[in-house]
C-alpha cells in the first residue's frame, strides 16, 4: 500500500496512509503514530530528510506537510486514490530543496480540475519563506500523454545519481490502430540534478495486464515483480539498470494455489 525508494533509510522512517494511520521507524523499533491528516482507501507516499524528519506525505491529490496541514498549494492533483500505487516520491539529485510527486490516472476526469488520464508530476520545494514546503507552479504536469495503470516504482542509479521513474501505460497512439485491452509498456522518466526529463525510455511488455496490481524493483535492483490481478500472475523480469532493459525471467500462476483462488494485488 506504499510507495518507497530505496535511497538510503532515514527518508523512509516516516510513513502515512490509511485513515490518519502512520508508522515510525527511526530508533530501530516500530512506533505507532496516530496524528495524520490523511484518510484514503489504497496507495500513498511519504518521505523524510536526511535525519528522518518527516517532511510530507500524499495520496497523490492532497499534499499534507509535516505539521499535518494541508500544504501551500498542495490540493487538487490528479491521482486516482484508489490505484494501488497512485503516488511516488523524487527527490531532485543534489537539491535537499526539491522533491517530485509522480503520479498516474487511468481515466479522464473532470473534477475541481479537468485532466486527462496519463502521467503527472508536480512540484514540491522548501526554502524560508516556505519551510513547511509548497507546490510550485510546476503542477499536474503530464508527462505521459496516454492511459496509465496505477504502478509506479524508481530505482537509483548510482553512477550518474540519476533516479528512474518506472511506469506501466499504454503505447502511444498509431493512427488506425486500435490498442488491445491488455497491452501496456514500461515508460522511464529520468530524474537528474537537471530535473525530470521528459522524454522518457519506453520498452515493451511482452505478457497481457489488467489495470490491477502492484510494480516492485528488487533491493539489489536485479529485478522487477508484476503483479496481475484479473489474470492471477505474477510475471518477474530481469532488469538491466544500465541499458534499462527487461528480460522475462518467470511467470507465477496463483490459480490455483493450495486449493484457493489468489488475486495478487501487492508485492
Amino acid at each position: 500500500f506504499m510507495s518507497f525508494l530505496g535511497f538510503s533509510q532515514t527518508e523512509t522512517n516516516n510513513w502515512y496512509f490509511g485513515n490518519n494511520a502512520g508508522m515510525d521507524f527511526g530508533n530501530g523499533e516500530v512506533a505507532i503514530l496516530e496524528n495524520g491528516s490523511m484518510q484514503t482507501p489504497a496507495g500513498c507516499s511519504s518521505i523524510s530528510d536526511n535525519d528522518g524528519n518527516l517532511l510530507f506525505y500524499t495520496n497523490g491529490q492532497t499534499v499534507w506537510n509535516s505539521n499535518h496541514q494541508i500544504m501551500q498549494n498542495g490540493q487538487d492533483l490528479g491521482a486516482d486514490i484508489t490505484g494501488v500505487q497512485t503516488s511516488i516520491i523524487i527527490p531532485k539529485p543534489n537539491d535537499p530543496s526539491t522533491y517530485y510527486i509522480f503520479y498516474a490516472r487511468e481515466i479522464t476526469v473532470s473534477r475541481h480540475v479537468y485532466l486527462l488520464a496519463g502521467i503527472f508530476y508536480s512540484e514540491v520545494k522548501f526554502n524560508t519563506q516556505f519551510p513547511l514546503g509548497y507546490i510550485t507552479e510546476n503542477k499536474n504536469i503530464r508527462i505521459g500523454e496516454v492511459p496509465a495503470s496505477s504502478r509506479l516504482a524508481a530505482i537509483l542509479h548510482p553512477e550518474t545519481d540519476t533516479y528512474r521513474v518506472v511506469c506501466v501505460t499504454k503505447p502511444d497512439p498509431v493512427p488506425f490502430y486500435d490498442i488491445p485491452e491488455g497491452e501496456y509498456i514500461f515508460r522511464i522518466f529520468n530524474v537528474t540534478e537537471t530535473g525530470v526529463n521528459l522524454t522518457p525510455i519506453k520498452r515493451v511488455i511482452d505478457q497481457s495486464l489488467g489495470k490491477i496490481g502492484a510494480l516492485k524493483i528488487s533491493p539489489d535492483v536485479n529485478f522487477v515483480a508484476l503483479a496481475v490481478n484479473d489474470k492471477s500472475k505474477i510475471y518477474f523480469y530481469n532488469f538491466d539498470n544500465e541499458t534499462v532493459n527487461f528480460t522475462p525471467y518467470f511467470t507465477l500462476p496463483t490459480v490455483p494455489a493450495f486449493g484457493l483462488t489468489l488475486f495478487p494485488y501487492g508485492i
